[in-house]
């Protein structure tokens, strides 16, 4: 994997994040140390930078998965600033 696709999946595994927690908060769910489905807290409302690194595992697969789908379809990515020819 490159550089690129390393940030490019990181950048995209924060929306993914930004993403759920929008959704959980949408539902009720607020920040709490502990995962309480009753209280719909979970300690993962918070910035991605917080989230502990199995969380951002998470994150990060879906948002591989979702690029190497995008390739294999036959889509490419072309960072900005290249030709695009």
């Amino acid at each position: 994997m490159t550089n690129m696709n390393k940030e490019l999946i990181e950048m995209i595994a924060e929306q993914i994040h930004i993403i759920w927690m929008e959704e959980r908060i949408n539902d009720g769910w607020t920040y709490g140390p502990n995962r309480d489905d009753t209280l719909r807290t979970t300690p993962c409302i918070v910035p991605y930078d917080q989230l502990p690194e199995e969380e951002k595992k998470y994150d990060r697969k879906t948002a591989e998965t979702v690029i190497y789908a995008l390739l294999g379809c036959g889509y490419r990515i072309i960072p900005p600033g290249k030709n695009h020819l």
